[in-house]
């Protein structure tokens, strides 16, 4: 008897916990694909797209310049000057080129 007391608690106690598991996993799903929360999605990627697409626009202009001012002042080459403009600016721009490469879309 106390072996079928103890296999019928230990069923319970596995149907609840999965019943709570797959309601929550449900929820988070329905959350996930709210209209709400797509719109948020979309303008965080929008946004990144923006803020890509103007550091990628600095560096080139910067290349631009850096070629300009070599054709048109050959003496500023030497050795120790550069050609890159300092700030903070700049610094974005090698953070995206140092991680650079192809992008990856997550999967979610």
């Amino acid at each position: 008897m106390m072996r079928r007391v103890m296999w019928f608690t230990a069923g319970a106690v596995a149907g609840v916990s999965g019943s709570v598991y797959v309601r929550r996993k449900a929820r988070e799903a329905a959350d996930r694909y709210r209209p709400v929360s797509m719109a948020k999605g979309a303008v965080e990627r929008v946004t990144d797209a923006v803020r890509e697409g103007r550091a990628a626009m600095v560096a080139r202009e910067a290349e631009l310049r850096a070629a300009k001012n070599a054709d048109a002042h050959p003496a500023s080459q030497e050795v120790g000057r550069s050609s890159a403009p300092a700030g903070p600016l700049w610094r974005e721009v090698r953070r995206q080129r140092a991680r650079s490469g192809p992008r990856r879309r997550s999967r979610r």
